[in-house]
């Protein structure tokens, strides 16, 4: 599958497809914002996971329900934001200011901030999925990690740059 020139890779979660990041553990520690453009081709699972990594689930990015988009990042806390377009391409940021406050946005959209905890994670970061549930059921377009907080005020010219690329190359946002 293409999203404009880009490609995409189809999660198919009837055959288990999911992508392990390979080396050694991202560091989910400190300050951190994961982007990944996405769309959702099976609506009717509640649960899809675009990336995780075990130690109990600490760490996961996904659908939960069917408009909300979660960041969980430490133990049990979740920051959600309400989003309704996941059978169409959508862009996510969500981030970790390193200390105790996560944030999720959507299309270029404003921020929903949570509180959050280093996820201590210890295995594998899984695109696709969290390590054995949740898998996701449609496409991947992109997955981008920084070590900012992109959503955090402070960035704001950095997320600017990241919200115009991806209107301009995606169409999102």
């Amino acid at each position: 599958a293409a999203l404009g020139s880009f490609p995409a890779a189809l999660f198919d979660d009837a055959n288990g497809d999911t992508y392990g990041m390979s080396g050694a553990n991202l560091p989910w520690t400190g300050a951190w914002t994961i982007a990944v453009v996405a769309r959702l081709d099976d609506l009717t699972s509640a649960l899809r996971m675009l990336v995780g990594a075990g130690s109990g689930q600490t760490f996961f990015l996904g659908r939960i329900g069917t408009e909300t988009l979660r960041l969980r990042c430490g133990g049990t806390h979740n920051t959600d934001i309400t989003f309704t377009g996941f059978g169409d391409w959508f862009s996510v940021l969500a981030s970790y200011d390193g200390t105790s406050v996560t944030r999720i946005a959507v299309n270029g959209g404003a921020a929903v901030a949570g509180t959050g905890s280093d996820p201590a994670v210890s295995s594998a970061t899984v695109l696709g999925a969290t390590p054995g549930s949740g898998l996701w059921s449609g496409h991947i377009s992109d997955l981008m990690i920084w070590d900012i907080d992109l959503l955090a005020s402070a960035a704001a010219a950095e997320r600017a740059r990241v919200d115009a690329f991806f209107a301009s190359a995606y169409g999102i946002g």
